[in-house]
This record gives structure tokens, C-alpha cells and sequence, in this order.
């Protein structure tokens, strides 16, 4: 739940919910800009898992050369 400068308070379920709010309160163009943010930052975000995967692959593989 968040609380607008007006006292409304406003229950956010989705993400959904939050851009509608910016584009009711902020305009179309705040609205385009957090959309693509928020695109950039799922990007990065999968990107970290990535990597994070392949350390763990190679974590894998130099403790196979060592026993070797």
C-alpha cells in the first residue's frame, strides 16, 4: 500500500499497478521512462544469474582438473 500527497491511499498487487499510478499521476512520458527502466533492470538482473551460473560451472571444472 502506498499513501498519495492527497491521503489516498492506493494498494499496489502487480507492477502493473505502480506504472498505471505514474502515468495517472506522472504523465505518459514518466510512465514510457519507467517501463524501459524497469526492462533494462530485468535484463541486467538475468544477465547476474548468468553469471553467476557459469561460476559455478567453472568452480566445477577446476575441481575436476585438480582431482585429476
Amino acid at each position: 500500500m502506498v499513501q498519495l500527497k492527497d491521503n489516498e491511499v492506493r494498494t499496489i498487487f502487480e507492477l502493473k499497478d505502480f506504472i498505471e499510478l505514474v502515468d495517472e499521476y506522472m504523465g505518459f512520458d514518466c510512465k514510457k521512462y519507467v517501463e524501459e527502466n524497469l526492462h533494462e533492470e530485468s535484463e541486467v538482473e538475468g544477465l547476474e544469474d548468468r553469471i553467476f551460473e557459469l561460476e559455478e560451472q567453472l568452480e566445477e571444472v577446476r575441481k575436476a582438473v585438480n582431482d585429476e
